[in-house]
This record gives structure tokens, sequence and C-alpha cells, in this order.
């Protein structure tokens, strides 16, 4: 006997209405009359059959016109009142009336760059490539949700809040407006992040621009993320429990985002994800923050679906994945998702079928990555997830949700059996060591507080299992902050915690670099060199190490020693962004100032939109005597960024050696109006002032000496 048709004779698509042996599905048909309205007045209910007959060849799902996904970082769905969670989150539980919640939806893996990735290409970290915050960009070759739509004729935007989802990480690819723009604070340092009113401001200024072509929005909030210092009122709202202020401040920003788009686009043409990154530890198993383990805590996310024909109250108890949001917005437009792991959830979600069962997988590289300790990879089947790690764990989650009860022991064919789906992924296998951030990009990591140095993975202990090593985790986060950011007075405190660091666990690199940090700091330089010798000679290869190593010769009167230990490491290790930088600043502060020139000018060709190396290379122009050319130099930086400090400074300069102080006083003033406070411009504006004798002098030193 044949199955039944894939199409009603008109062409309209039958399959939500099949089941997967071809036959008519009764309960889904009837469903679809639901959502096309009552019979008409007259007429007698039609029997089942009689109703199958009558309605599969019109049923069809509803179409959206639009598209808005919103993220939320750091966000652990059992902390939110619309996923069930503890925290009341009106207007997500509003959301989710009038749509579907994924009771059980999984990150696979829990750290902001990988996960956003796995979003938009429907692939885990495995496959596409971004597996670490800040190391490298998303694969070229793989395709994302905002080309695709915007290849469909969708206006397409995004406005993110954090450094690891910004254009150099490969997220703009496919938007037609990509707002990463983090301003800078009065010293002249980035901004790495944004609060979500920022954002939201800017998404409302673009949503009320749009007219009737449809579009594609992405809006990426950061506020939960660490440090937890909710907004007011929130905070107050939730006294000791900044977290929560947290997540009840994204609720009220989503909140006013959607109030827009209401205005914009009506509910039905509209379809509206919110789903988390990864979540926060918090605490529990130890883990503070995110990105070591791979409990719950940190992989269970909010996952929301409002429109396309989504069953408004559903709740879909099935787990699912971020990388089935791909094929699920494409799906609500009956488009395809080539190339995706994850699946198309829009049936789940009208309630025209289940979500298949099948075995969820996710990693952690991070633990290995940073702390040399072992990687990490979990497997979810069902309710049954074990952990992949030295020491092998197993939990059921319908009976232990909170993951305390470890059933490897007892249940050890169970742990096999899943560890071998894990295993055939490709899930935490080996990443190439050669992948490693740049300086300017590591210290934006660290600003957010991930280490991102990538010491591990040439030297520490690949056996350790991470869990064992928690309460290190915690004391080396708790000893970083007490002497990078505490009281000069807590510093011995620090040193002392990292003495025990470093002896407990000897082989790891991290532990050791930031104890010779912490001995730099306070000037117990020969100390410091010593460490940080000892870092290199077990890591050899890391960048980060070998750049502070030469950073610490040069600051004892050791350049031309720093620049040959650089020099011999670029050598041996080519093409690692940020060396070449450190190798020009040592050859310029040894007074070897043409070498200096060529490595910058080298650079410079090699990256043509670096406006750090740009700079460089023209100051070396100037250090140089070759005032002409660093002119042209400056002016050219300056023509594509009218507010790059950096240049401004080094042409002011310039102009005041060609005997054009007053341009130069100008030049100053004008970037100061668009970057005010920046200290080093305000110090030359005060100092060309005075020499000038301007009457306004002593009101622009005054701003100096603030």
């Amino acid at each position: 006997m044949t199955g039944a048709p894939d199409r009603a004779r008109d062409g309209r698509d039958l399959t939500p209405c099949l089941r997967a042996d071809r036959r008519m599905d009764v309960r889904a048909v009837e469903r679809c009359a639901d959502r096309r309205g009552p019979a008409p007045r007259g007429r007698s209910p039609l029997g089942a059959l009689a109703l199958v007959a009558a309605l599969a060849a019109g049923c069809q799902p509803a179409r959206p016109k639009s598209v808005v996904l919103i993220t939320l970082d750091t966000v652990r769905a059992d902390r939110v009142g619309a996923c069930g969670g503890s925290v009341p989150t009106p207007r997500l539980e509003a959301l989710a009336r009038r749509g579907v919640v994924f009771d059980h939806a999984d990150t696979p893996v829990p750290l902001t760059g990988p996960s956003h990735a796995s979003l938009f290409t429907g692939v885990p970290p495995w496959r596409h490539g971004l597996r670490l915050n800040g190391i490298n960009a998303l694969d070229p070759h793989r395709a994302v949700i905002a080309e695709e739509l915007a290849a469909k004729g969708f206006d397409t935007a995004a406005f993110v809040a954090a450094f690891p989802v910004t254009r150099p990480f490969g997220f703009a690819r496919g938007f037609a407006t990509f707002d990463d723009r983090m301003g800078v604070t009065p010293a002249g340092a980035p901004f790495r992040q944004l609060q979500g009113d920022e954002i939201t401001q800017r998404a409302t200024q673009w949503i009320a621009q749009r007219g009737e072509r449809p579009f594609f929005l992405w809006v990426h909030y950061f506020d939960a993320h660490a440090p937890h210092e909710a907004p007011e009122p929130f905070a107050s709202a939730h006294p000791g429990d900044p977290y929560a202020g947290e997540i009840a401040y994204l609720d009220d920003q989503v909140g006013r985002l959607l109030d827009a788009v209401s205005e914009k686009v009506a509910d039905d043409d509209l379809l509206v994800v919110v789903v988390g990154d990864h979540g926060e530890g918090l605490g529990d198993h130890g883990e503070d923050e995110h990105g070591l383990l791979l409990y719950e805590d940190t992989l269970h996310v909010p996952f929301i679906l409002a429109g396309g024909g989504a069953e408004a109250g559903r709740h879909v108890v099935e787990p699912v994945s971020l990388i089935d949001v791909r094929p699920t917005i494409l799906g609500a437009f009956g488009w395809a998702a080539p190339g995706a792991e994850g699946i198309d959830l829009m049936p789940a979600a009208r309630g025209d079928q289940e979500a298949p069962a099948r075995a969820l997988h996710a990693e952690t590289l991070y633990p290995q990555s940073e702390f040399g300790w072992s990687p990490l990879r979990a497997t979810r089947r069902g309710a049954l997830k074990a952990i992949d790690a030295p020491k092998r764990e197993l939990y059921d989650l319908d009976a232990d949700p909170g993951e305390r009860d470890d059933l490897a022991a007892r249940r050890p064919a169970d742990v096999e059996a899943l560890a071998m789906l894990g295993e055939s992924s490709g899930a935490a296998g080996a990443m190439a060591s050669s992948e490693q951030p740049s300086a300017a990009d590591l210290e934006a990591l660290q600003s957010l507080g991930y280490v991102g140095a990538g010491a591990g993975r040439s030297a520490g202990d690949a056996h350790a299992d991470p869990k064992d090593h928690i309460a290190d985790y915690r004391e080396f986060w708790r000893a970083s902050h007490l002497g990078l950011e505490g009281r000069p007075e807590d510093l011995p405190e620090a040193i002392t915690a990292f003495d025990g660091l470093v002896a407990r666990d000897p082989a790891n690199p991290l532990f050791r670099f930031r104890h010779a940090m912490l001995l730099e700091k306070a000037g117990r330089l020969d100390e410091a060199e010593a460490q940080m010798r000892e870092v290199v000679r077990r890591a050899p290869d890391w960048p980060p190490a070998v750049r502070r190593l030469a950073s610490l010769l040069a600051s004892t009167g050791r350049a031309g020693e720093a620049a040959d230990l650089l020099r011999a490491f670029a050598q041996a290790n080519p093409g690692i962004e940020g060396i070449d930088i450190a190798l020009s600043a040592s050859l310029r502060a040894a007074g070897r100032l043409d070498e200096a020139l060529d490595v910058a000018q080298r650079a410079a060709k090699d990256r043509p939109d670096d406006a750090d190396i740009a700079c460089l290379a023209a100051e070396l122009l100037a250090a140089n005597g070759r005032f002409g050319e660093a002119r042209a130099s400056f002016e050219q930086i300056l023509g594509r960024d009218p507010r790059n400090a950096r240049a401004a400074l080094g042409l002011a300069r310039v102009l005041e050696h060609d005997g054009h102080p007053e341009e130069a006083l100008a030049l100053l003033e004008r970037t100061l109006a668009a970057l005010p406070g920046q200290p080093v411009l305000l110090a030359e504006a005060c100092r060309l002032a005075t020499t000038l004798g301007r009457a306004d002098a002593a009101r622009t030193c005054a701003g100096a000496r603030r």
C-alpha cells in the first residue's frame, strides 16, 4: 500500500499532517484546523476521517515575515521564571504563554563565542572550529543564518554587547548593519562590553526606521556575566542576589525591545526566539562562573519561541540543543538548513509531532587550554547524561537534576555506552596548538574575566581531572583579583596564595605566569624573571609568556636581549599576531630604529586594517627623522578613523616639529571634543597651550590635572 502524498493537488505542503509512515496524522490535521479558525456557521462538525479529507489539502503552517533573535549571555534556565525558574520574568513569561518553552535546552559549549557560532551555523564547535573565546574566527565556509536570510531578501541587523561575538571573530557575516561599537574609557582603553539599556536603545532606533521589508534582527545581551552587579531598581528588588537582579533587568530589556518591534510588526507576522548561550555556575559544583565544567548549571539554557504557528503555552520536554536554532528559524519559513547537524524544531513547536530522541553532546577545552588539565566531553540521551573525564560521571537528570548522585560506579554499562557515543561525535578532540590569541585579544578577554591565554596546550598535566582542582581554580581567581585589582597592601597575601598554587601544581604554566606577574608588580624583579623563564621553559611556544619575559627584560635595561628573544620566537613560530609589535617596540627601546621600523612596516603590510600597527610604523618613521612620511601615514589613519587618539597625538607632534603648533593644538582639541577625558591628549594640549601663551591654557591644564 502506498503512503499518503507529500502535497495536495494545489501544491500545498502536507508534510506536517503526515506520520513518519506516510499515513495521515488526524490529530495534527485537527490542530491545523484549529489554527485556521472555526468551521463556518451552519455546518455540522466533520468526523475525523472527513476532517482529514477536507483539510489536509489546505492546512499549511503559518509563515512569519520577520525574525527577532535575542541571545541572553550567561543565563541559566533554572533562574528564569518563564522556564520554571526562581526569578520572576513577567515579559518572558508573557512571551512563553503565546509560544513554546523548550524545557531541556543545552548549549554544546559553555563559552560565549563558540556557543553563538553553533547557534548561527547549526553545528557544534568541533565542526565549525571556533572552540574557545578569542582564538580564531568562525570558518568562513560554514553557512550562517544571517547570510541565508540576507540572500532571501531580508534586511539584517545585529547589536552585540561583548567582545567575544564581535566582527574579528566572524559574527558580522550576513549583517547589513552590525553594531559592535564599545567606545573607549577616559584613559583611552577600549570598553569590552555594553549595558543592556544601550543595546536596547540602539536596536529600537534601528527598528523605528524599518519599512515593509522583512528583517532578521539579532540582539545580544551580556548583563548576566560576571562581575554580577545588577542596576537599580533591580538590585534593591533582589537584595543579596545580584545575579537574580541581572535576570530581572534583562527581562525588562527584552520587554522594551519587543514593545518596539510590536509597533512595526504584528505578532502573527513575527518569529521571536529567545535563547541563552550558556549558564553560570554560581558556586554549584564549585564553579563560580563557566567554562571549566560540564554540569547543567552552565549547559542548561532558556529557549523560548513564539510565532510561526507555534502552539501557545506548549512545553517541549525532549532535550534540544543550540545547534537546532538555525534549522528551526529557517524551518519556520519552510526552508532547509544545508550542512546543519541540528534539527528543525518547528513541527514540535506547532504540536504536529514530538521532538525526536537523540544523543546531544557538549565539550569544553577551556580546562586544557588555560590550565593544562584534561578537556571534558558530555553526552546526553533522554534523562541520562555522562561526563567523560579522567573520572567518569553519570547522572539521571529526571531523578537528580542537580547532578549530585553520581551513578557511574553503579551503572558502568550506561557510562560506557554514552562515552562511546560522545567519542564518535568528535567532541573534545584535539585543537591546533598554533591557534593563539593576539596580545590585544588576550587583554580584551582578560578584561571580561576569561583567562584567554592558551597556556595549557603545550604544558600541564593532561590527565588531571578539572573537578579535582576546583579548589585551586577558585583560589587562582581569588588571588588574581586580590593581587591585580586589590589594594597595595593585599599584594603580599596574593603572592603567598600563588606560592601555594605553584607548589601544589608545579606543571601548571598559568599558575607560574600569574605568580611572576604579581612578583613583578611587587618589585621582586629577579624572582619574577626566574619564574617567567621557567614558564617559557615549560611552554616554549606560548606567546604571552615570551612577550611578558621580553617586557620584563626591557624594563630592566635589557631591551636588546628582549628583542633577540622575540626574534628567535618569531622565527620558530611564524605568523603569531602581536609578536611583531613587541619585537618592534623592543628594537626601538634598544635604539635599533632601522630594524624596528622594518619590522613594523612589514607587519603593517601584512595587516593593513590594524590601526595600532599603522600607528607604530608612523611613530617609527618620525623617530627615524622621516617626518613627511610620518605625517602622511598619520593623516591616512585619521582619514579612516578621526577618533584614533594615538594617531592624533602622533600627528600633533609631527605638526609641532614642522613648525605648526597652532595646527597641532587645534587637532588635539578636535579629538578631545570627540573623546573627552583622554589624559595623554589633555596633557599634550596643556603643554602646547602653555607654550603658545594661550589665554585658555589654565582651563585646558585644569582638565589635564583632573
